[in-house]
């Protein structure tokens, strides 16, 4: 009774929305995204066929998605700039965050529930 949405090695357009992205994640409980740049580095790197985890958040709303996992991180990131990705991003959509290596989440909970 739970659904997850695994979206990887998409580069989005600014000001645009993917349909068939959108359609796959339409209410999904858990909705994974490759957000390897921020919104600086995407300058740099079009083509390169990532996204940011911006962009995750404006399709997560769009979509009503119930949370949302930024993957496929830039190898360059270190944990202390994903710990502010993950502040700044929550600012904006309180069940986003990004994921790690060996995380375990119960998609049944939101991430407010996981935290307690």
């Amino acid at each position: 009774g739970r659904s997850v949405a695994l979206i990887t090695d998409t580069e989005h357009v600014e000001g645009e929305y993917d349909q068939e992205v959108l359609s796959l994640i339409q209410g999904v409980d858990l909705f994974l995204y490759d957000t390897s740049y921020t919104e600086e580095e995407m300058i740099h790197k079009k083509g390169y066929g990532h996204s940011t985890w911006n962009h995750a958040i404006e399709l997560a709303r769009l979509a009503g998605a119930r949370n949302v996992a930024f993957i496929h991180h830039s190898p360059l990131r270190t944990d202390a700039e994903m710990e502010v990705i993950d502040r700044l991003a929550m600012d904006q959509f309180p069940n986003a965050f990004s994921a790690r290596e060996g995380q375990i989440f119960d998609i049944g909970l939101t991430l407010k529930e996981h935290i307690r």
